[in-house]
């Protein structure tokens, strides 16, 4: 009896796996629209591997900051098929006690949909895939591999 219980968890968490989405990827770049030099530190990661090689990034008037990111699908942090995201705070100085947000968002509803949000005090615009996906409510926007990600910031508090 102990063989034949073993077997059927073993083949009922293989066909699991089978359903599971892999991980994806995303390259993100935030364009810094404003007249002063902006801070993007990343605040918190739910369900993401990768978001980035560095918490904060400087970006001066007219630049860009690139990260790419990558979601996670581990059956150990119970990220299969949950919800991911990045929150990232925009300030106009990198000890700001001021700051605006911004946050990805990658969920289920319908298929995997992604948007970018925009709030406390960020303004600006974002693509998905070419597409706008800013401050969409749900469900957000379907996206295809590899998927680039833009980010206007045109102005913090």
């Amino acid at each position: 009896m102990k063989k034949f219980i073993v077997v059927a968890s073993l083949v009922a968490a293989l066909s699991a796996s089978s359903m599971v989405m892999a991980a994806e990827s995303y390259e993100v770049s935030f364009k810094n629209e404003t007249s002063k030099m902006i801070y993007i530190k990343r605040m918190s990661l739910v369900c993401m591997k990768y978001a980035g090689s560095s918490e904060t990034y400087a970006v001066v008037p007219g630049a860009t900051a690139s990260m790419a990111l990558e979601d996670s699908n581990n059956i150990e942090g119970d990220c299969v098929n949950a919800d991911k995201e990045v929150n990232w705070a925009v300030a106009h100085t990198a000890a700001s006690a001021s700051f605006a947000n911004v946050t990805f968002e990658h969920h289920k509803v319908d298929g995997w949909r992604t948007q970018i949000k925009l709030y406390s005090g960020a303004e600006g615009s974002a693509t998905c895939n070419g597409t706008p996906c800013s401050n969409l409510g749900a469900p957000g926007v379907k996206l295809t591999q590899p998927s680039p990600i833009k980010i206007f910031i045109s102005s913090t508090r």
